[in-house]
């Protein structure tokens, strides 16, 4: 991807982070300690139905997705969006597409003239607010590493 856009060698990376209320909520009561110690078919189907619980609340909002705040986590805003640049904000999956919408949104309010595209690993819905410009898959569980359902070691 960092070829199709012809990035400079010289590259710079700006690390985000954009927290959905669900997953907040996930930890409040204390899933994130059950889901590693549970069967994986159990977490499939705890994923399915959270997905389903997400798509019809989604549908009843209009397809308006929250908003949260993008935070910095690494990296300098100034030395990176400062001056007309290309940029990839590159996310593992998109749901609704609100984080990548506020990702994006972020961007454009540093630097308007930015270029922006964005990658995924999964398209989880089947219209999010903002389509990836590169996909892996669409409509498909992808069990992360980095997730909150995985065991330590496995």
């Amino acid at each position: 991807m960092a070829d199709a856009m012809n990035f400079p060698g010289d590259c710079q990376q700006l690390t985000v982070r954009r927290q959905r209320q669900v997953t907040r909520v996930k930890a409040a009561v204390g899933l994130r300690r059950m889901l590693p110690i549970l069967p994986t078919q159990v977490n499939d189907f705890l994923r399915r139905i959270e997905m389903v619980a997400r798509k019809t609340l989604f549908r009843l909002r209009n397809h308006k997705a929250e908003s949260s705040e993008v935070v910095v986590i690494g990296g300098s805003v100034d030395a990176i969006l400062a001056r007309p640049v290309r940029v990839l904000v590159v996310d593992d999956a998109v749901d609704s597409g609100g984080t990548l919408r506020d990702v994006i949104g972020f961007v454009r309010s540093h630097n308007a003239a930015a270029e922006i595209r964005s990658a995924v690993i999964v398209v989880t819905f089947e219209r999010p607010l903002v389509q990836p410009d590169f996909m892996l898959w669409r409509q498909t569980i992808v069990r992360f590493p980095w997730s909150s359902d995985v065991r330590s070691g496995s």
